[in-house]
């Protein structure tokens, strides 16, 4: 369900990254403009309407500095992100910081700030404001305490070096691979968009353990029944038809969420040639997609996973179809309960 905002319009010219001004204080690119105050479109008018979440948590920025940068926390595909206090309300909060001077960073900023200022989704990171000053663009958003994917994986290794295991349990997999469906499902459905670079760092935990994905940067909205062309992403989990230059749509997101929970149960990256570039990608396009193993998972799980790791991207299922199979539909409340205490143990504990 959409927020009914109005929809943030910039009109950039044909070369980004050639279109902005800056001083100290402002940055302008096409008819937005971002100052220490928050986003604007058109030099002059009222600020672009607050994202939802700002308005539904209570957390109200008016001023970059009413946030107190802290330590870093890791980095996205378009900037290093920082932990921080917001004065005001006593909140920790995420900061991502993007340089204007960083050409690749600068093309994506755009798309990011749409996205996320649009966005209406509780299985998305919530998003608080963007403010500029003295050549950073500061992105703030909800603090996910739990870490990302990638830091679950590492703490259930730690445990594994004291105990036998393989990966995440199967409740906990289905329970993940539903929450980002349901963010899957928002942003093909309601906003026609890919997100382009689902992957286990980019699916972060609040601290009760909720999963939500962050980073649009790369993300790329489509007309009806569109295609996308662009070679952008993280090539790991990136779908055959778009390592070897084919059109892609929503289907190539729907691969990328198959390997990611394929390594989620395995406890590691699925296929064996990771740390060789040109060995991987023959092997993604041209080799057997990976399998879980048959006798420590269920029929259920493997025609999951199988349906998510078609070749033929229409032969991949939809997050619609996704929802409805039998693997997602076994998560009941008390399932997801089970998968969340598991989760929070695990992260929050020392291993004994």
């Amino acid at each position: 369900m959409t927020s009914g905002k109005p929809r943030l319009t910039v009109d950039v010219p044909v070369k980004p990254d050639d279109s902005f001004k800056a001083s100290d204080t402002i940055f302008t690119t096409g008819n937005l403009h971002i100052d220490r105050s928050g986003v604007y479109r058109d030099s002059g008018s009222q600020p672009v309407a607050s994202p939802a979440s700002q308005a539904s948590s209570g957390v109200l920025i008016k001023d970059i500095g009413e946030l107190d940068l802290q330590e870093q926390l890791g980095r996205g595909s378009t900037g290093v992100v920082h932990r921080a206090l917001h004065h005001t309300s006593g909140l920790n909060l995420a900061v991502k910081q993007i340089s204007i001077f960083d050409k690749d960073q600068r093309r994506s900023l755009v798309k990011e700030l749409q996205t996320l200022y649009e966005a209406d989704c509780e299985h998305l990171v919530n998003f608080y404001g963007a403010f500029y000053d003295h050549g950073s663009i500061y992105i703030v958003l909800e603090h996910m305490q739990l870490g990302s994917l990638v830091d679950l994986l590492a703490s259930v290794r730690r445990r594994q070096q004291q105990h036998d295991g393989h990966g995440l349990p199967e409740i906990v997999c289905a329970y993940l691979s539903k929450q980002v469906l349901l963010a899957l499902q928002y942003l093909h459905n309601a906003r026609h968009m890919v997100h382009r670079d689902i992957k286990p760092s980019n699916i972060l935990l609040t601290r009760d353990a909720r999963p939500k994905i962050t980073d649009f940067g790369i993300s790329t909205e489509l007309p009806e029944n569109a295609v996308a062309t662009t070679f952008v992403g993280t090539c790991t989990y990136m779908s055959p038809e778009r390592i070897i230059g084919e059109d892609y749509s929503f289907p190539s997101d729907i691969w990328s969420l198959g390997i990611t929970i394929m390594e989620c149960a395995l406890g590691r990256y699925p296929y064996p040639n990771a740390g060789e570039y040109l060995a991987l990608m023959t092997e993604i396009t041209s080799g057997d997609v990976p399998s879980l193993p048959a006798e420590t998972t269920s029929p259920e799980f493997r025609s999951f996973i199988d349906q998510c790791t078609q070749k033929d991207p229409g032969q991949r299922a939809t997050a619609d179809q996704l929802l409805g199979h039998s693997f997602i539909r076994a998560v009941t409340a008390e399932v997801a309960q089970q998968a969340q205490q598991w989760i929070i143990q695990v992260t929050t504990t020392t291993p004994t």
